[in-house]
């Protein structure tokens, strides 16, 4: 009877472990894996760009569609898992290069919870924010049921979450529960992409101030020839002047 009890009891617990240990973890789906990192915890981006068109899109008069011809586009999305542990992110900022031709940028419209909820309450309208007004704050989502401000300046654009913030163990992107849209950049077609710095800043359950930094696919100088090589060619053909004029 003893035995047969603990064994019941192994067995149960057996059971159990394998009950939890095979429990999935949100996970993004696409795109090039990244991490911020620092006293907010890890944070996964994952980057993704294309060359896409805007036909739609939101400016200072509105919601304005059916756009014909449509903007070309480079665009780069992000998609973001805060990590179950960390603070909450209330800010995602990234670099580029300045002088850099962007259109406009897309906050998120929802996020995935743990266990495949997806809540949607940080939508607006689905569309780019066209940055028609110059540097400083757009809050034209804002103004259509959003959660998301977003800072466009001469080296970097700031999305900063105006609500109770993007919490741990949940994700904006795709995810293997779906996809909502997520944060993304639109530049000019002809734009060179590539590693830039990225931050995201929140607060712990203390209210403690927290952050991460990485880098992420960004908007960079296209490469030039290297000034060192052109002055190595310069002088090297004046020591092949100078030697002729000697013989």
């Amino acid at each position: 009877m003893i035995q047969n009890h603990l064994v019941k009891l192994s067995l149960s617990s057996l059971l159990l472990f394998s009950a939890s240990f095979s429990v999935s973890a949100l996970t993004l789906q696409r795109g090039t894996e990244t991490h911020l990192t620092g006293t907010l915890g890890d944070v996964q981006v994952n980057y993704v760009d294309d060359t896409a068109t805007l036909t739609g899109y939101l400016d200072s008069t509105g919601l304005v569609t059916g756009v014909n011809p449509g903007i070309p586009e480079k665009r780069v999305q992000y998609d973001l898992l805060n990590n179950a542990g960390n603070g909450s992110i209330f800010t995602f900022r990234v670099d580029y290069t300045p002088g850099t031709t962007v259109i406009g940028a897309s906050d998120p419209q929802g996020f995935y919870e743990s266990d495949g909820t997806d809540q949607n309450y940080w939508g607006g309208e689905a569309y780019t924010t066209l940055f028609d007004s110059g540097f400083g704050v757009y809050s034209y989502n804002v103004a259509n049921g959003g959660e998301w401000e977003i800072d466009y300046q001469s080296d970097h654009v700031t999305w900063t979450q105006l609500g109770n913030g993007f919490f741990a163990d949940t994700a904006t992107g795709l995810t293997e529960f779906g996809f909502n849209t997520t944060f993304a950049l639109s530049f000019a077609p002809d734009t060179t992409l590539g590693l830039m710095p990225a931050v995201v800043t929140g607060n712990l359950v203390t209210g403690a101030p927290v952050s991460a930094s990485g880098m992420v696919l960004s908007a960079v100088p296209a490469i030039p020839v290297p000034a060192a090589v052109w002055l190595f060619g310069s002088g090297l053909l004046g020591l092949i002047g100078v030697a002729r004029r000697k013989v």
